[in-house]
């Protein structure tokens, strides 16, 4: 969210975070007061053009470009914005889940929080002024996440960050991790493991395309282990902080 708060003259105010190169935007909206605009994919300096000239025209406007120049990153610009009025910038992404130490694995950066750290009236990582004199001169802000895991095969295990909840929302198949706004802003990126029942048995996957009469399209992957076969489980394995490798996380599979 953003807010002109301490200016009598409407601002533009920039946000730019680094983003992997595997990461993809694929979605903007940004809500002033009632009004909620949803960005579209355009040429860059079509959209450019058209962001100045809504500038220039006294309205309110968001523009959101990717650099690839050294780093992958993000910019935003949000112009226009009137004094004692608020703004809400929502950035939707899509990132593939990758496998590490026989789990599934997803890993928010938390280059998109703010950071304060080189602030000179604020004390390291949690924003707090030195002294109260200068407290308004501080930025604040808060720092909140939920994660949803959603898999069609049930999970035996999950690795949730510490400090945060976790919530079954369907037994078995989807889970919520939360962290609320009392937490500080981690310093390393906040990741998730988690291991279904059919994560140790080698998956064979194949599609027919009738353009392509009597050829078939195949993968195979294997996941050999030595893990022995355990009981059922009544309940899922929750840890926390720990990495998949690290822990006797039991499969089905025998080879």
């Amino acid at each position: 969210m953003y807010s002109n708060v301490n200016s009598e003259k409407p601002i533009e105010s920039t946000f730019e975070f680094p983003l992997d190169k595997d990461v993809v935007v694929s979605k903007l909206i940004c809500i002033i007061d009632d009004k909620v605009v949803e960005a579209k994919v355009q040429n860059k300096e079509e959209a450019k053009q058209k962001y100045d000239d809504a500038i220039a025209s006294g309205k309110a406007a968001v523009y959101a470009e990717r650099k690839t120049e050294k780093k992958e990153s993000v910019t935003l610009l949000l112009g226009n914005l009137l004094p004692d009025q608020d703004a809400t910038v929502t950035l939707q992404f899509i990132q593939n889940v990758t496998i590490e130490g026989g789990s599934f694995a997803f890993k928010m950066p938390t280059s998109f929080c703010p950071q304060y750290k080189k602030h000179p009236r604020a004390q390291i990582h949690n924003c707090r002024p030195v002294d109260k004199e200068n407290e308004d001169e501080v930025p604040k802000y808060t720092f909140g996440y939920s994660i949803e895991v959603r898999t069609q095969k049930k999970i035996t295990d999950i690795i949730k960050p510490s400090g945060t909840k976790l919530n079954e929302v369907e037994k078995g198949h989807y889970f919520r991790i939360e962290c609320d706004s009392t937490q500080k802003t981690p310093r390393k990126e906040v990741a998730v493991y988690w291991k279904t029942v059919d994560m140790g048995q080698p998956l064979l996957n194949f599609e027919i395309d009738p353009s392509y009469p009597g050829e078939v399209a195949c993968m195979a992957s294997f996941v050999p282990t030595f893990a022995p076969r355990c009981e059922p489980q009544e309940a899922i394995e929750v840890h926390e902080d720990e990495k998949p490798e690290e822990l006797e996380l039991c499969n089905g599979a025998e080879y």
